[in-house]
């Protein structure tokens, strides 16, 4: 399911929206309208895991998972999130796997792939909408953030490889953000690029730009 979010007041708005969780761990497609533009990812490439229950066979309990999903964003408003990794789903009448099933964005036009039955469906998105994977991975600059944070951040380590350009670090220092319940690490970079969530693990991010200084 997608969900929207009409006129907020500001992009303050939207963040307290979308770091309050309001998506599911099984929503790959989100769309948002907004007086501001949401802000745009930098080109990217992100890896990252979400595990919960996604399917259920006959009677028995839906099993506990994990699928492992590749975002590529080329910072012009296309992406595409694809799973790249899924567990076998046994059933009576055969063995299925979800492993190549996508959404994307490109050119204004949205795109769903089945990679069980390898169906594809589209729908060109309409004016004033903009359509992104994930809520929760929106970036945020870190200036806007802190303006209303009634805390200090805290810079802390995370299990993430974060690369910019070819510059990586292993266990990737973030700055944490807690919104209620929720907790969001950001890159130590301006652009506020997730790198550590609660409802979904970030493996890699690898940007392809220069670290940006941090605006105070």
């Amino acid at each position: 399911m997608l969900n929207a979010i009409k006129q907020p007041a500001s992009l303050l708005a939207i963040a307290l929206v979308l770091t309050a969780g309001v998506v599911s761990a099984i929503a790959l497609g989100y769309r948002a309208r907004a007086e501001e533009p949401l802000p745009e990812w930098p080109a990217l490439t992100m890896e990252y895991d979400v595990t919960g229950t996604f399917h259920a066979v006959g009677t028995e309990p839906p099993p506990t998972s994990t699928l492992v999903f590749l975002l590529t964003n080329d910072g012009k408003g296309n992406w595409r999130e694809e799973i790249i990794s899924a567990p076998d789903v046994v059933t009576r009448v055969g063995t299925f796997n979800r492993t190549g099933s996508y959404k994307a964005v490109q050119d204004g036009v949205y795109t769903e792939g089945d990679g069980l039955g390898g169906e594809v469906t589209t729908e060109t998105v309409e004016p004033g909408t903009r359509m992104i994977p994930r809520s929760m991975l929106l970036p945020f600059p870190l200036h806007i953030l802190d303006e209303h944070y009634d805390k200090e951040p805290t810079l802390v380590p995370t299990t993430a490889k974060v690369c910019f350009n070819d510059v990586c670090e292993e266990n990737a220092r973030g700055w944490l953000y807690r919104f209620g319940s929720s907790q969001h690490i950001y890159a130590d970079d301006e652009r506020g690029i997730p790198i550590g969530l609660s409802h979904l693990n970030i493996m890699e991010v690898h940007i392809a730009s220069d670290q940006q200084s941090m605006v105070w």
